[in-house]
Order: structure tokens, then sequence, then C-alpha cells
């Protein structure tokens, strides 16, 4: 990660992509539609706090308002927040992702959370409830189906035993 010196803005993808030739390690190339807030020429420092797959977090200091780049890809999922304020992803160098930050001390976020996990996580859910709700009443359902069946009607509610009747036999 770090806080690009130079900040050149172009108009599309294809000109990111062809002016990143002879570039030196500290510009970013953005393009002009998603760089809004940031300032080119901030200095400043990068400290990476936690990198793990699914979540990077970043310790910054800058002296103005400037951009952050952090040289992994910008896979679409990934989510920013400055000290826990959700901000907008920029892709730097027609590949990494970046984000505008303001002056001072700040904790950057980004975090991996595609939408299609979260829609594969609710089915499952929800597929795992019906399993469950199924494995409990289908005996159920099955039983009264087939006492049904039979002419005879399920008990609505458990009877109590009463002692048998008995009756005197009947001599042959």
């Amino acid at each position: 990660a770090f806080v690009p010196a130079t900040v050149r803005l172009v108009e599309s993808p294809d000109q990111q992509l062809e002016a990143l030739p002879g570039l030196n390690g500290d510009t970013a190339v953005l393009l002009r539609g998603e760089a809004a807030n940031g300032e080119a020429g901030a200095t400043g420092s990068v400290q990476v706090a936690q990198y793990r797959a699914e979540q990077v977090d970043l310790d910054v200091r800058l002296d103005r308002p400037g951009y952050v780049v952090l040289r992994d890809a910008a896979y679409p999922g990934w989510s920013a927040r400055v000290d826990g304020q959700e901000t907008a992803i920029v892709t730097a160098n027609y590949l990494f992702r970046a984000v505008a930050a303001p002056a001072g001390q700040h904790r950057v976020s980004f975090s991996y959370e595609p939408t299609n996990l979260r829609i594969g996580f609710v089915i499952s859910l929800w597929t795992g409830a019906l399993v469950v709700v199924g494995l409990f009443f289908g005996p159920i359902v099955a039983w009264v189906a087939g006492v049904r069946s039979r002419g005879g009607t399920p008990p609505s509610t458990p009877t109590t035993l009463s002692p048998p009747v008995l009756r005197p036999r009947q001599p042959r």
C-alpha cells in the first residue's frame, strides 16, 4: 500500500492502461469520474495493520487529503471504509484498489463481501430449515395419512386407558 505523490486523471480504462508504461512506483492513474474526493500530491505513510483474504486494515497518516492505493486486485465485491464510514473504491493503475482519505491519522478498511455469497447463505439457511421441518413433521404427516387411508381417524388427544370390561363366558 502507498500514498501516491502524483495522481494522474484519465477519462477511460483504455487511457488508464495506456498510461501505465513508464510510471514510477509512487504515481496513481485514476479514472476522472471515480476520483472525486482526494487531492494530488499528498504525502504520508501507510502501515498494514491486518491482512487476511477477506479483510485488509491499513493505518494511514496524510498531511492533506489524498489517496491511499492498495496493490491488490480491484475485484467486484470489495467495500471500503475510512474510520468506519463507507467510501467509494477507485480503480488505480487499471488493476488496484484506492480510496480517498482526509488529512490526519485514519484507519482504512477493505472488506470482501460479495452479494452472491450472501444470497447463497440465505438460500442454504432456508433449505436447511425446510429439511429440518420435513424430518420432524414428515413422519407425523405420513402416519396421519396412513390412518385416514385405512378409514379411521387419528386421535386428536391422548386417551386414558380404562380397564377392560370383563364379560362372563358363555358355555359351549
